[in-house]
């Protein structure tokens, strides 16, 4: 059995990183029940892209700390390349309001704005833990299969 490639400050830190998470999720929750409520559509589809990438993140660092690590490298990627497209839309869609207002000279999706720009964050965020994982565990993986 393999031992955890993971030492004990990469642990602290997910776990540090964990917590902001949780944090974020739970926000972007309060906010969106606000937002349902009020018939803000707009703004609770961007908060919960918000809340779907903040998850998956979060998905991913308690994977990674229950030690799931050795199926992960192909798993891995595919987040890598979700929090890319999920950085791509997100950018896509605060140009895209940033655009419409200025055209047409109101503030009123300035809401939608700012949860597209945390959507960014945690998209970002989600691309750049799973490649660094990635990137980490298949080494790992790579020089133990070498010593059994």
């Amino acid at each position: 059995m393999l031992s955890s490639p993971l030492g004990f400050n990469v642990q602290r830190n997910v776990k540090i990183k964990s917590i902001y998470q949780v944090i974020g999720i739970l926000v972007g929750v309060c906010f969106n029940i606000f937002y349902i409520t009020v018939r803000d559509v707009e703004t609770a589809v961007c908060c919960s892209f918000s809340i779907l990438f903040g998850s998956v993140g979060l998905y991913v660092d308690i994977q990674l700390l229950r030690g799931h690590w050795r199926v992960w490298p192909c798993i891995l990627r595919r987040y890598m390349w979700l929090g890319i497209v999920g950085s791509i839309l997100s950018l896509a869609v605060l140009l895209g309001n940033l655009y419409n207002e200025m055209k047409n000279r109101q503030m009123s999706s300035f809401r939608s704005d700012l949860w597209s720009l945390s959507s960014l964050h945690w998209s970002a965020i989600l691309a750049w833990t799973s490649r660094k994982y990635h990137v980490l565990l298949t080494d790992v993986y790579t020089l133990s299969k070498g010593h059994s």
